[in-house]
């Protein structure tokens, strides 16, 4: 009967053993996007109605001159890590999946202040990687191309000399 009983144990570790390895192998199928963004956008945790840890990451607005509030989304608060600099944070989500998004937008006024309702829209993760990471895309110029304008400028204005100090004045 002992001896039954162990090939039995043997046979349920081969598979677990099994399902570990088919889950391996299905992660490996399963493409992820890593996306990066400071401590600063990341909100308190806080608990849903299901019991889950979830926090929320806000999404800067791409314009500067955009003043509205900005959009948010929501993930699991343990997919949330600190990179190795300690600066940033970064998570990861599937890349063929999607995400809802909050924006609020104005609705109208009441009391001479504004109304808002959350617009709720569906997002692939692959948009909302480029949503998050907006800053990498923008257009840098170069020093160098800005420096010619400042020699001018430097060699227009007069130079003046301020009197040294002497010992007497020092005292």
């Amino acid at each position: 009967m002992e001896q039954t009983m162990n090939q039995g144990t043997e046979a349920q570790a081969v598979s677990v053993a099994g399902g570990v390895v088919e889950a391996a192998a299905e992660a490996e199928k399963r493409k992820e996007i890593t996306l990066k963004f400071s401590k600063k956008m990341v909100g308190e945790p806080f608990t849903s109605k299901q019991g889950i840890e979830l926090v929320s990451i806000k999404i800067p607005n791409a314009d500067p001159q955009d003043k509205s509030p900005w959009a948010s989304f929501v993930v699991g608060a343990n997919r949330v890590h600190d990179d190795k600099f300690g600066k940033g944070m970064w998570t990861k989500l599937p890349e063929d999946g999607f995400t809802t998004v909050r924006k609020p937008v104005v609705i109208g006024e009441k009391d001479g202040k504004r109304v808002y309702e959350d617009q709720k829209t569906k997002v692939s993760n692959v948009d909302l990687k480029s949503m998050v990471e907006f800053y990498k895309e923008q257009k840098r110029e170069s020093v160098l191309g800005d420096l010619s304008a400042k020699v001018k400028e430097a060699a227009e204005r007069p130079i003046t000399v301020k009197p040294m100090k002497t010992a007497e004045a020092v005292r």
